[in-house]
């Protein structure tokens, strides 16, 4: 039997020891999103538990299969691997543990969809005992034209790569790196580079060595406003021009931007005018759990200023 100590609780993450049991609550399992119940036992811990005839392994055949591999592979790399073993907490237990001599990472194979609280939760964790979390996704997550927040969360950033995403192709035995990764402005339209790699044990060194390696950042070719096909956001900006007594063209040849970072909420076009008009002073961003380590008084500090400046 396999025991939960936290839950979502209406789809906040809460510890089984601070749930105080109300009527109406939806309980559900932050992994799979199955439902659960409550339970307290008389001197005993409180924990969750999946309700009667659920499967609590929801383990798809395309996650075996590339954990199993994996391990495989990492294990003629490594000298210390583990698999699926459970942190001292036994709150998390990552898919492969790799211990080095200064260095211990956590890998997650995720082949679903996961919630902000539950990547979090995993992250938080990971981070109490000193792992580095490195998330690799499959095919449901792997990044073809439109970036969400589903890709989003699972991104990670280097000076020599920008943003990020590993992901695992079973059916075609490959590693596949997409790199340079920015998103239109006014579209969820990605761009990227990709390095692909097989899924061997020279395929994975390969992608290791491209990783440490430096690379010309690519500049991607600026797109042309249309105002048929952008009308909406346009007609934002418009209206705030008009109604602040500024000439709408030369607002948007100063704000204008083709793409932004991945960590944009919205449009940069409409945030920088908005800033420019002094009808705002900050840029509203989605930060990835990858820069959540930074200290918030510095994250406020510099937001209003280039956010780029936070990556380096």
């Amino acid at each position: 039997m396999s025991f939960l100590y936290a839950a979502l609780v209406n789809k906040q993450l809460i510890y089984a020891t601070h749930y105080q049991p109300q009527k109406l609550d939806k309980l559900k399992c932050p992994k799979c999103l199955k439902k659960v119940r409550f339970v307290k036992a008389n001197g005993k811990t409180p924990y969750f538990k999946h309700l009667a005839k659920i499967v609590v392994n929801d383990e798809t055949a395309e996650h075996q299969a590339l954990k199993k591999q994996l391990f495989v592979i990492l294990t003629d790399i490594y000298p210390h691997v583990s698999l699926e073993k459970a942190l001292p907490n036994q709150k998390v237990r990552p898919d492969i543990l790799i211990k080095g001599r200064n260095r211990q990472l956590a890998i997650e194979i995720q082949c679903s969809p996961l919630s902000e609280a539950s990547h979090q939760f995993r992250h938080n964790h990971y981070r109490q005992f000193g792992l580095e979390d490195i998330w690799l996704v499959g095919k449901k997550l792997h990044l073809n034209q439109r970036l969400g927040k589903k890709h989003i969360r699972f991104l990670r950033y280097q000076k020599n790569l920008g943003f990020y995403l590993i992901e695992l192709h079973l059916d075609s035995q490959e590693i596949k790196l997409k790199y340079q990764i920015m998103r239109q402005d006014f579209a969820t339209i990605a761009r990227y580079q990709v390095k692909t790699v097989s899924l061997t044990k020279h395929g994975f060194n390969q992608l290791l060595s491209f990783m440490k390696t430096e690379q010309t950042m690519k500049n991607y070719p600026p797109i042309p406003l249309k105002w048929d096909k952008y009308q909406k956001e346009l007609e934002t900006i418009k209206r705030l021009a008009y109604a602040n007594g500024y000439n709408v063209k030369k607002l948007l040849d100063e704000c204008y931007t083709s793409y932004r970072q991945p960590y944009f909420l919205s449009s940069e076009t409409t945030a920088k005018s908005k800033i420019k008009l002094g009808l705002a002073d900050d840029l509203t961003i989605y930060l990835p759990i990858a820069l959540r380590h930074l200290n918030p008084e510095v994250i406020r500090q510099k937001k209003s200023r280039q956010i780029r400046e936070l990556l380096y």
